[in-house]
């Protein structure tokens, strides 16, 4: 497999936040915005990919406002989506969250060489969950052809290697609907999630009802954080890539799962 190509122009980024009060008398509502070199960034862009915080952006803290400024800023300056994903909370600790009181205009110049350094196995594994994604595409553009031309007979796509082949444990298995006792990320303590994911040594990968990953739980992190509701009849799930994952849900795919 050839893994997708991950270049930046540079590393050092000058970025710069602003805030105008709110002045409700005059129905004017308060807005942080950001810019990284002069350029402003776009919430909807970001909002597209992970909703955390539709009012606008923050820094200052480890809260929603600061993960999408941190999401916003990643998506402009490594310019791919899928390790924008991957990163933005790593980035929201390493650099928004330390950015002034909230609420607070800011310059900052920051340099990013050492920041991918440090999480190089998660840019890693963003690049091959991209690369998984384009072959998934460039094959499912293939099968559309095929059966448009010759009816669906025989044709199958191959398989793509995972670094982890998901296997249904005895423990929990794909469409078992959890509750969460503690917070995790932006998700608070008592959210309900969705097993999509099982592997081999009985871990397991969870999506809340408010779409958010919470990624992996081993038998041990189960066992304290996870408290079974109840098995989703029918229901069953596929995983691909993260951006799969998130737009499915943004589908509606596993809106049924919650009763």
């Amino acid at each position: 497999m050839e893994f997708a190509r991950f270049n930046l122009a540079k590393t050092s980024f000058v970025i710069e936040g602003t805030y105008q009060p709110g002045d409700y008398d005059h129905d004017i509502d308060e807005q942080c915005r950001l810019f990284v070199d002069g350029q402003e960034l776009s919430l909807a862009d970001s909002l597209s990919i992970r909703n955390h915080s539709p009012c606008g952006f923050n820094w200052g803290y480890g809260g929603s406002g600061p993960a999408q400024s941190a999401l916003a800023i990643c998506l402009h300056i490594f310019q791919n989506s899928h390790v924008a994903e991957a990163l933005y909370q790593q980035f929201k600790r390493a650099f928004v969250a330390g950015w002034e009181p909230q609420k607070r205009p800011f310059t900052v110049t920051i340099d990013v060489a050492d920041f991918l350094i440090d999480n190089r196995i998660t840019l890693q594994q963003a690049l091959i969950r991209e690369t998984e994604e384009d072959e998934w595409k460039s094959w499912e553009l293939v099968e559309e052809a095929h059966n448009v031309l010759i009816p669906p007979v025989e044709f199958r796509s191959p398989s793509v290697v995972r670094p982890l082949q998901p296997k249904p444990t005895s423990q929990y298995q794909i469409g078992d609907v959890v509750q969460t006792t503690a917070a995790f990320l932006d998700s608070p303590a008592g959210s309900r999630a969705v097993v999509y994911e099982c592997y081999e040594g009985g871990g397991i990968s969870i999506i809340t009802e408010a779409g958010d990953d919470l990624g992996g739980f081993s038998i041990e992190d189960q066992d304290s954080y996870l408290q079974f509701l109840y098995h989703a009849d029918g229901f069953t799930y596929s995983f691909r890539s993260v951006s799969y994952l998130y737009a499915d849900w943004r589908r509606g795919v596993f809106m049924n799962v919650f009763r």
